[in-house]
């Protein structure tokens, strides 16, 4: 008897061992089942009950592992609120009225220093639903005090594009990244020349980019939908002279829009 409570012992300090070295994600999931009962860190009593408690943490650990599959870009550009001058039908004013009812809301507005980028694929990505959807808990991903909202409806907006890249990644992986280089035409003067990015990468695929850039050693990014060989309804931002990288996820499905 004796014997068997030390291999329990042994096997319940390597079960949280583990836990210790997984995501914060998994961590918290341990928590809230610790709070709710469904884990208890007392001794365990006899070795059935150490089993079943590392099964619970495997499959904690599982389902914090495995990544989801990436939307599909079908149903993304149905849902997507694209912008009202580059062929979509919504301004700024109209996504925050979107998100956050018909009162709006000013105070939350007025943080959106880079746009509404980031609200317009959350509500994407709410309006897919099923896994896909932001969730009902604030996010806290970027290092910021809060990366989301809680719009009208309940769930989350994240309003941070930085915030995007992390939470993106824990989903869908790591994204194809690009870094943009200087090239310089050869009938253009020095001072103008550009920053530019390959065009052979995304050629042809369809997911969601997010282009990043520095003006005056700040961080600036823009988050939306890539459809084959253009930004979907909104600028083109290949052409920000201050571009450094480019992220991006390809959706899903087939590649059923692409027309060259």
């Amino acid at each position: 008897m004796h014997e068997m409570l030390t291999v329990v012992t042994d096997v319940r300090g390597i079960c949280l061992s583990v836990m210790r070295l997984q995501s914060a994600a998994a961590r918290a999931v341990y928590a809230a089942c610790h709070v709710h009962g469904v884990i208890s860190v007392q001794p365990l009593s006899n070795y059935f009950d150490c089993l079943l408690t590392c099964l619970v943490y495997i499959f904690i650990i599982l389902c914090d592992t495995v990544q989801m599959e990436t939307p599909k870009f079908r149903q993304l550009r149905l849902l997507y609120p694209g912008y009202r001058h580059h062929g979509g039908q919504y301004a700024y004013a109209d996504v925050i009225q979107l998100v956050f009812g018909q009162t709006g809301n000013t105070t939350r507005s007025r943080d959106l220093r880079g746009g509404a980028a980031a609200l317009r694929l959350s509500w994407t990505l709410n309006r897919y639903g099923g896994r896909h959807a932001i969730g009902w808990e604030p996010v806290h991903i970027s290092g910021h005090e809060a990366d989301s909202f809680t719009g009208a409806d309940g769930q989350q907006y994240i309003y941070r594009t930085d915030a995007f890249r992390p939470f993106l990644a824990s989903r869908y992986g790591d994204p194809v990244v690009e870094r943009a280089t200087f090239r310089e035409e050869a009938r253009e003067p020095r001072r103008r020349r550009r920053r530019r990015w390959s065009w052979a990468l995304l050629a042809g695929r369809q997911g969601i980019v997010r282009v990043v850039g520095y003006i005056d050693g700040r961080q600036h990014s823009h988050i939306g939908l890539w459809d084959c060989d253009r930004f979907y309804q909104s600028r083109d931002w290949s052409l920000d002279t201050h571009l450094v990288t480019v992220e991006f996820w390809e959706a899903a499905g087939l590649r059923c829009f692409c027309s060259f």
